[in-house]
């Protein structure tokens, strides 16, 4: 489609852009960091420093990525990270403002749970809306009560999920309560793994502020 724009100049449409992964009601958010996992006919990973995130119908992927400098680019690849599987067939966006993002991921029945990464957070969580097997794609150790550790692609994660038990079919999460994934460097991520209290960070809201 060829129209006319602005003072006569031709504007055309050269693709069709369906927000197809967005709760009813919701504005499209484009130019975010997190677009991608509503645009397009697959969602793409996204960059919240100092985590990457990787969505998809079934779970997500956390990887704490290597960022790499040349004189012409600053490269950080989505290389791998720790799978979290859940028994979902699909997401969608629920929540957002122009820090953090809330997905929601849904089976035939209806909602499972919601899960929100931000900016600046080294924390992803898995809010569960009714019971929930979690698994994850590398065996876990005990670290404390409710806190686990595991190690994939030379990162250590901690998974805290109060309450929960973990066996070879993975951590159940009863509902309401939550499964937040940390991924930070290894120092840090065995100290928090130690923690009794564990991760309870869970973003929601930011309120953001414009001024000079």
């Amino acid at each position: 489609m060829t129209s006319t724009g602005a003072g006569g100049l031709p504007t055309a449409q050269i693709g069709d852009v369906t927000a197809t992964r967005l709760a009813e009601g919701l504005i499209p958010p484009t130019n975010r960091w997190y677009s991608g996992l509503v645009f397009g006919d697959e969602p793409q990973p996204v960059f919240p420093f100092p985590l990457a995130f990787a969505a998809r119908g079934n779970g997500f992927t956390v990887d704490l990525p290597t960022v790499t400098a040349s004189p012409n680019t600053i490269a950080t690849p989505f290389a791998g990270g720790l799978d979290i599987l859940l028994p979902s067939s699909s997401f969608e966006i629920v929540r957002y403002d122009p820090v953090s993002v809330t997905l929601e991921y849904a089976d035939e029945a209806g909602a499972l749970g919601q899960t929100t990464i931000a900016e600046g957070s080294p924390v992803v969580s898995f809010a569960a809306s009714r019971d929930v097997v979690v698994e994850t794609s590398e065996p876990l150790e005990p670290a404390a009560d409710g806190v686990w550790q595991t190690r994939a692609d030379d990162t250590y994660y901690a998974v805290r999920a109060p309450g929960a038990t973990y066996g070879a079919s993975g951590s159940p999460v009863n509902a309401p309560t939550s499964t937040a994934v940390p991924a930070v460097p290894d120092a840090s991520t065995r100290a928090c793994a130690r923690s009794r209290s564990g991760p309870r960070y869970s973003p929601f809201g930011l309120p953001v502020v414009y001024g000079q």
